[in-house]
């Protein structure tokens, strides 16, 4: 009986002493582990922060499954460069062993917005919409900074003034990440040299590929008139103008000297006519005609630039050399009065 007294006596000690460790041991677990930490911010370039935790030395964050261990009450989320969600949850660590870890907090999603893609046809550089995005942000040739909504998802190009221009694109949001920039996009361009012919400097443009380049009539030399557009400096080849462009492309303006009149003004005659010479081009030499005008009491004495008789003179059957110009010319009847004629 007393043996039976004694194992009973044995077993009640035991688990005594068992309640005691169990409540000692769950009072210990509350005092001394480290308060779960909680995000407090999430920047547009994935900066996630949070308060610092009373005695934690370290962090662990859980990024979809994969855990990294910081000191730092903040981490920088690495850009996926695509649409993605991010799942996180932090605990607090204390590498000393005095506390216990955190447990760990509940998973965060947190939204990257995916990269746009640019496209281009012409001058014009469009882009899809960006679910979750609400502005779009354009870095042109690195440096100059243009926005547009989804309402305006296209940028036309600007004037071209080399071969080396670049667009790299990224999209924003309100509580979301940004996307990363795009990588630089470079449109194909072209270099169209255009060569006036009249006396004026060479003129380069550069157009992107299948943008359709427009160009309008140079002027002329003096006395000429603009015949088109030739691809070869001999103008041989007549050029398409207002044209998608697709390759590097010289453009030689021709010319042709204008065609004009000889136009005879019998100045004051009094009966008669002298049929004129028309489509003379300028430089062609010509044979004057003879007078075909009368003039009582006068007699024909040639053909002059002026009708007072104070220019060039000319006679019937000479030759003329046509001027360049851009008007018809008038040869003037240079009449002398017969009396005088007779008196000499």
């Amino acid at each position: 009986m007393k043996k039976k007294l004694s194992i009973i006596l044995m077993l009640a000690l035991l688990l005594t002493m068992l309640i005691v460790s169990a409540f000692v041991a769950c009072k210990n677990d509350d005092t001394e582990r480290l308060t779960i930490p909680i995000i407090t911010y999430v920047s547009n370039e994935g900066l996630i922060t949070w308060e610092s935790v009373p005695n934690a030395d370290q962090y662990e964050i859980n990024i979809n499954g994969n855990v990294m261990t910081t000191s730092a009450a903040f981490y920088q989320l690495p850009f996926k460069g695509e649409a993605f969600s991010h799942i996180v949850s932090l605990r607090a660590l204390d590498s000393t062993s005095k506390r216990r870890d955190s447990f760990w907090s509940d998973g965060k999603q947190i939204t990257e917005l995916g990269v746009p893609v640019l496209q281009i046809n012409g001058n014009l550089v469009t882009w899809d919409e960006v679910a979750g995005a609400n502005l779009y942000r354009l870095i042109i040739n690195g440096t100059q900074v243009i926005t547009r909504t989804n309402a305006v998802r296209r940028y036309n190009l600007p004037p071209l003034t080399s071969r080396d221009f670049r667009i790299s694109i990224r999209a924003e949001g309100e509580n979301v990440i940004h996307s990363a920039y795009s990588e630089d996009f470079n449109p194909t361009i072209f270099q169209i040299t255009i060569h006036p012919n009249n006396g004026q400097e060479t003129i380069i443009r550069f157009v992107a590929e299948n943008n359709v380049f427009n160009i309008s009539s140079p002027t002329p030399p003096y006395g000429h008139f603009f015949d088109g557009w030739f691809t070869d400096i001999g103008l041989t080849i007549p050029a398409v103008i207002n044209f998608p462009v697709t390759m590097d492309l010289n453009l030689y303006a021709g010319h042709i000297i204008r065609s004009n009149d000889i136009v005879f003004n019998g100045n004051g005659q009094t009966s008669g006519s002298t049929a004129a010479k028309r489509n003379i081009q300028g430089g062609t030499i010509v044979t004057l005609p003879a007078n075909g005008f009368t003039r009582t009491g006068f007699n024909f004495a040639g053909w002059n630039t002026q009708a007072n008789g104070l220019g060039i003179t000319f006679q019937p059957e000479q030759i003329f050399t046509m001027p360049i110009g851009n008007s018809n010319i008038t040869l003037f009847a240079v009449w002398v009065s017969k009396s005088n004629t007779s008196n000499n």
